[in-house]
């Protein structure tokens, strides 16, 4: 997997800022953490797909602070073990013959930017006692082999309805068709891919 992520990640280094233009490009990185979105990115080389995923603990847990309790560490625990169980998460075109190669998710610690606070006033008002506390997000990276890579047009998401205060996914998808970029809602949760 790691030789894969080093070959497909200059592509999507490259190929999705050509897609975006630069105003685009600052309102993504602020949105890596706004609560009620996610950030899908997806990439198809030659028969492999490789699809990275981020997520407020906000919409995974209901709380973005580090794990207090053991109550606490144990739902992290269920969000990882669900954010890595591909099989409930998406559907892929039966005919495109997709097995998962991998699925990882986990847990990483934001620093909270006094800059992000100045920009989103609502955000501010909302976390202004957890200033100097870190928040979290969850980071997923799923890598699917498929033998008939050309079949898979959609690929429907489940993460409307396992995930309720999930609001949008700003996908970004880049294939060897083409790339395009979409907004997906709990009314058009699938990835349409070029």
């Amino acid at each position: 997997m790691l030789k894969f992520t080093r070959r497909i990640l200059p592509v999507l280094i490259i190929a999705i800022p050509l897609h975006l233009n630069a105003n685009d490009q600052e309102h993504e990185q602020h949105e890596a953490h706004e609560h009620g979105a996610a950030q899908l990115n997806l990439v198809q080389e030659k028969q492999s797909i490789l699809m990275e995923l981020h997520l407020s603990g906000m919409d995974v847990l209901g709380f973005e602070h580090p794990p207090s309790s053991p109550q606490e560490q144990a739902a992290v625990t269920q969000a990882e073990q669900k954010l890595s169980d591909t099989n409930t998460l998406f559907v892929l075109d039966s005919g495109a013959g997709c097995q998962v190669r991998s699925a990882h998710a986990q847990r990483i610690a934001v620093e909270h930017e006094a800059e992000h606070h100045e920009e989103h006033a609502e955000h501010e008002a909302e976390h202004d006692e957890h200033k100097d506390e870190n928040h979290s997000e969850f980071q997923a990276k799923y890598a699917f082999e498929c033998t008939q890579v050309n079949a898979l047009k959609r690929i429907k998401t489940n993460l409307f309805t396992l995930f309720p205060s999930l609001q949008k996914i700003q996908a970004q998808i880049v294939t060897e068709r083409g790339q395009t970029a979409h907004s997906l809602s709990a009314s058009q949760p699938d990835i349409e891919l070029p």
